[in-house]
């Protein structure tokens, strides 16, 4: 994309342990530029935290100026204000939880921006959510380090998801390489910014596993040097997630350079009519 213009659930707890934002702190574009690489929003989150849907909607907000192919985004449930999977409509997961504790995150909604870059301990790379957009405009900017594609073949009968993320180097790169699922169209309860309960919100990009372990694969690739990185999942054995609206997500990254590149790609591939 070219030249793009800028522009009754424990309430009182939601009430007290939510982050109160300054409106005078958020960021205004606009912006013209062209993206070089896309960026990963990490919003960590919870259905018991009053912010948290404007978090959501500064996502969408960004993903709607910038491009959805260029600004991905992966809700994380987990900490205090989160209910678990274990619950019929609980959204938090072992592996969110490990990466709130992880992250340092003690408040919600909180986020990172391409994992920051060169943080001395993880919770000083985490943002308030009014930040995340004048922080993706400048990685959107930084020149990618490596390519990426994504081939996912889901076979509908057995439930095998197979995964192929093709990488070519652009610069030299050592690293790791992180392969996600997320969902979208997921209707849960959440508390809203006036402190009722909706019972039918619609939560997007949320978080359903990790393919290829918590921290994902080493990679090191000299500049030129290609490599595929093949995974499988099994997503017979998660009854309750809908393979027509979860998605992969693959991304590089390390702690001195932050994301490298993000891609994501439907598990269940659109046919153009």
């Amino acid at each position: 994309m070219k030249n793009i213009l800028k522009t009754a659930f424990i309430a009182l707890l939601a009430l007290t342990a939510c982050d109160d934002i300054d409106e005078a702190d958020r960021f205004e574009g606009p912006v013209e530029f062209t993206p070089k690489k896309n960026v990963l929003i990490e919003d960590f989150t919870g259905q018991r935290c009053l912010n948290c849907p404007l978090a959501a909607e500064a996502v969408s907000k960004m993903r709607q100026t910038y491009g959805e192919e260029h600004v991905i985004a992966v809700a994380i449930h987990g900490g205090s204000l989160s209910l678990p999977d274990t619950s019929p409509v609980g959204l938090a997961n072992a592996t969110g939880e490990s990466y709130n504790a992880f992250w340092g995150v003690n408040s919600w909604p909180k986020g990172l921006v391409d994992r920051g870059a060169g943080w001395s301990n993880p919770s000083s790379a985490l943002l308030e959510y009014t930040s995340w957009s004048a922080a993706a405009v400048k990685r959107l900017q930084v020149e990618p380090a490596v390519q990426m594609a994504l081939h996912n073949t889901y076979d509908a009968e057995t439930g095998r998801l197979s995964i192929d993320v093709d990488l070519t180097a652009l610069a030299d790169v050592d690293g790791m390489v992180q392969v996600w699922l997320t969902e979208n169209q997921i209707t849960a309860p959440q508390i809203m910014p006036n402190g009722t309960m909706n019972t039918s919100y619609e939560h997007s990009h949320v978080f359903r596993a990790a393919v290829n372990g918590e921290w994902g694969e080493a990679v090191q690739l000299a500049e030129g040097e290609d490599a595929v990185k093949s995974y499988t999942f099994d997503l017979s054995a998660h009854a309750s997630w809908t393979p027509d609206h979860m998605a992969v997500v693959a991304f590089v990254y390390s702690q001195s350079e932050g994301v490298m590149q993000v891609i994501d790609s439907p598990v269940v591939a659109t046919v153009a009519e």
